[in-house]
């Protein structure tokens, strides 16, 4: 069986500029996907596990670095383009098998229960995989975030509620994927956490708490605290932004 190659040019690093001159081409003759990986001979848990407990511990100082990521949505896109495909391509990876609002399969609890549902995050065995042609993810991750909005010291218990169903809908659903893991960022007390619950279908377990102090001022963190209609509602100002 051949193996799923494609020749590609990777931009490796990205540097804080974003300037052209800092993204370097690398050639990458091949990329990989994990199904290939296991032909060879290696695990692909372990080889995506390696990957992603990476991109957690780069992406806790980037959220640690700015108050502005609030919506889970946010933080999930900062992680998986900034954090989990740059980590994809240093192994030459195939970043088609990251998804993120994925459609999966699962279990129904009742006659009425849908068959599916999105995934946060899915990364695929191999190439052109989806639901539809039957596919079994080989990760799936799914995240709640507590953003700096929250008070802190108060506790929000729905959405540490929601975390544990995240783990309990992994744990129910074991069987149709490889591994998966529920994240819980916690972006309260000028610190950013993220704790981890592993599952599978032998298992549940925690991988270690990854945490960093918050690197901004705290007057920035109270901008956004406040009546949220009123913040969303603020004129663009953004110094950064491209002027139009």
């Amino acid at each position: 069986m051949q193996a799923e190659t494609r020749r590609v040019a990777v931009r490796l690093p990205l540097s804080p500029d974003f300037g052209h001159e800092s993204l370097p081409m690398i050639s990458c003759d091949q990329v990989h996907t994990f199904e290939q990986l296991r032909r060879e001979g290696q695990d692909p848990v372990a080889v995506f596990e390696e990957v992603f407990r990476a991109a957690l511990e780069s992406a806790v100082h980037d959220l640690a670095s700015t108050p502005y990521y609030v919506r889970e949505r946010s933080v999930v896109n900062l992680f998986v383009f900034g954090h989990l495909v740059p980590k994809f391509q240093e192994k030459a990876l195939d970043i088609r098998q990251i998804c993120i609002e994925e459609g999966m399969q699962k279990h129904r609890d009742s006659e009425k229960a849908k068959h599916g549902r999105y995934a946060d995050v899915l990364v695929w065995p191999h190439q052109m995989a989806t639901l539809w042609r039957t596919c079994k993810p080989l990760a799936v991750i799914e995240w709640k975030n507590i953003s700096c909005r929250e008070k802190d010291g108060e506790n929000p218990s729905g959405l540490k509620a929601a975390h544990k169903e995240d783990i309990e809908f992994l744990n129910h659903n074991a069987d149709l994927i490889s591994i998966g893991y529920a994240v819980l960022s916690d972006q309260r007390n000028m610190c950013v956490k993220l704790e981890c619950k592993r599952v599978s279908l032998e298992s549940t377990s925690s991988i270690p708490v990854v945490s960093c102090s918050a690197t901004y001022q705290e007057y920035e963190r109270e901008k956004l605290r406040g009546v949220l209609k009123e913040i969303r509602a603020r004129k663009q100002a953004c110094p950064s932004c491209i002027p139009t």
